[in-house]
Formats: structure tokens, C-alpha cells, sequence
């Protein structure tokens, strides 16, 4: 797209490379594949405004907008980013990608404290400067599992977004996801624009490993079991032990 654009000596573009470039583009484009989707365009179309785009694995993805907005949510999706209409006023120019598979930002978590877990969404928006600066974007993620094992460290989903300042993922801004059951998958919300993803945050006190079986439910479960009721040919006293098991919480 600009052959003046400095990239990296082996010709792949960073993270804090492909989140400028796609802030620069100023036209109308929409290009989808069966494992990505980039669209830019100008918001208002038609007496109808395009508001973000969802992707699907395997077909690929679609422009959401106002008149389509519900049909699209209401469905089975990998991915989807959406700003709300208020955020576009003065916006000149909306450009989204989309990466369902995206294994090159898989280097950039740390090894054992978190884990990419998603598609990435990279958002940006062009605005008349006359305009504030406000921003609400709802992120929908749809959890890969062949990133995550039925057995792991205990821990949490997070949404989180690329700092290119700091070089790592980062949440602040960003609303912590709630699971939403029937369409399997992630939704939050942030103030701001970059590239985000669902990652799975490792809790470091944890030593023990767990299933990662999804639950909405935030009750602290205390669970007593009775060493006398355990078979065992050893004599055990009758004393009772107890163990907390904590069903995680998503919001």
C-alpha cells in the first residue's frame, strides 16, 4: 500500500505496524477471505450507517450496520466489533481487520502468563478533529479451544488490547468479558481503539491445574468431605476436611 512505510528487515509488519496502517486507510475497501476480512469505508452509506463487521471461521466476513445489526449479533459468529453510532459522529473514515487464525501475534504473549485465545480485531477510525475524541466499541469473541487444554493453570478471560507503546497486551480500558451462553462466546466493551483480543490470563498463585468448562455462575461453592467416608484400608480418623472450589466469574 505504501512502499515508503518503514517495515521490519523480514518483511513482517509488527503489531504497532499493522495497527498504523490500517488507521491510514482513506478508502473504500472490503476484502474477505475464509481466514481474514479488512473493510474501510466512510460510515454514513445511504441513509444507513455502517457501524463495525463480523467474521465467521471459514466464510469469511460482513460489514454490520444499522439496518443489520440485530440479525447479525443474533448469530453464530467467531468475531465481531462494533461502535456505537454516537462514537461516529465526525468520523470520516471506519477501517476494520479481521484475523481468525493469528498465529504471528501468538509470539507476543508471554509464555506462561497469558495465552491468545481468539480471533484479533484491529479497529481505528479517522475523525474530523472539530469532533471529541469518544469511544465506546463492543467486541464479540468467539473462544479458539485448540488454544486452551481441558487441563490449565487456573485463571481468567480477559479483553484485551495491543499497547504499542509498552510492546505487550494490556486491559485497561476495557470492560471484563461476560460469557454469553447461548452463542457460546465473549462480549465487552472498550473506550478506545487498537487492536484487541480474548486472552486467558494465568493466575501466577495457582499451582493446581483445573477445567476450563464455562459457567456464568459466581458462587462460592464450600465443599466438606468426610475422610470416614473415603475407602481406604489405612485408618483414617473421622475428622472432616474442607475444600473450597471456586466456579469461576465472568462479567
Amino acid at each position: 500500500m505504501d512502499q515508503n512505510f518503514p517495515c521490519s528487515l523480514n518483511l513482517l509488519l509488527t503489531p504497532t505496524e499493522i495497527d498504523h496502517i490500517v488507521g491510514q486507510l482513506n478508502t473504500n475497501l472490503s476484502i474477505s477471505t475464509t481466514n481474514s476480512f479488512i473493510m474501510a469505508a466512510s460510515p454514513n452509506q445511504n441513509n444507513d450507517i455502517v457501524i463495525g463487521v463480523s467474521f465467521q471461521s471459514n466464510f469469511g466476513g460482513q460489514l454490520i450496520r444499522n439496518s443489520n445489526q440485530h440479525h447479525i449479533i443474533n448469530s453464530k459468529i467467531s468475531a465481531a466489533a462494533i461502535i456505537s453510532p454516537d462514537s461516529l459522529i465526525g468520523v470520516t473514515h471506519l477501517s476494520i481487520l479481521v484475523v481468525d487464525k493469528p498465529t504471528y501475534y501468538h509470539r507476543f504473549t508471554g509464555p506462561m502468563s497469558k495465552k491468545l485465545v481468539s480471533p484479533i480485531i484491529v479497529a481505528k477510525v479517522q475523525r474530523n478533529k472539530s469532533f471529541p475524541n469518544r469511544m465506546n466499541i463492543s467486541l464479540y469473541f468467539t473462544k479458539q479451544s485448540e488454544y486452551i487444554s481441558n487441563n490449565t493453570f487456573a485463571g481468567n478471560f480477559t479483553c484485551s488490547y495491543y499497547n504499542t507503546s509498552t510492546l505487550s497486551w494490556d486491559e485497561s480500558g476495557c470492560t471484563l468479558p461476560v460469557y454469553n451462553v447461548v452463542f457460546d462466546r465473549y462480549e465487552c466493551n472498550c473506550n478506545h481503539l487498537t487492536t484487541f483480543a480474548l486472552l486467558y490470563k494465568i493466575d501466577p498463585s495457582s499451582s493446581t491445574s483445573y477445567s476450563t468448562q464455562e459457567s456464568t455462575t459466581s458462587t462460592l461453592n464450600t465443599i466438606s468431605i468426610t475422610t470416614s467416608s473415603l475407602h481406604t484400608t489405612s485408618s483414617i480418623s473421622s475428622s472432616s476436611t474442607e475444600i473450597g472450589m471456586t466456579t469461576r466469574k465472568y462479567f
